[in-house]
């Protein structure tokens, strides 16, 4: 009787230990809307904690692939974590490629770079 209470209680706090545990915050896709020429995101937290701006680093990624804003057409900007560091994902068309940007969103250096030319074809 004293096992099977003992095992009881084991079991019961273990239960309540693994209702209490720590949940990490996940920033998957926090997503930037620009409204009235300011962006908004989800997690106000997560956009204070960026060194620059959403248009910064448009601006960044724009002048590394050689082109202006008004060449291309922006499919997105979003603040996001990458491997925990906090990056700015752009991704643009012009001339038919596809240019995809992780900018480092303290930094504004490009940590990541693709591109997809042909696209449509």
């Amino acid at each position: 009787m004293k096992r099977t209470l003992l095992l009881l209680t084991t079991f019961i706090a273990c239960l309540a230990l693994s209702a209490c545990s720590y949940s990490k915050k996940s920033y998957d896709d926090i997503s930037l809307t620009q409204d009235n020429g300011t962006y908004r995101a989800n997690d106000a937290t997560t956009v204070s904690a960026a060194k620059i701006s959403a248009d910064e680093a448009l601006g960044i990624a724009l002048e590394y692939a050689g082109v202006t804003k008004d060449q291309v057409s922006v499919i997105e900007n979003k603040l996001d974590y990458d491997d925990e560091i906090l990056v700015y994902e752009i991704d643009f068309i012009f001339d038919n490629t596809e240019y995809s940007f992780n900018v480092d969103a303290h930094s504004g250096e490009i940590i990541e770079l693709d591109r997809d030319n042909n696209i449509g074809h």
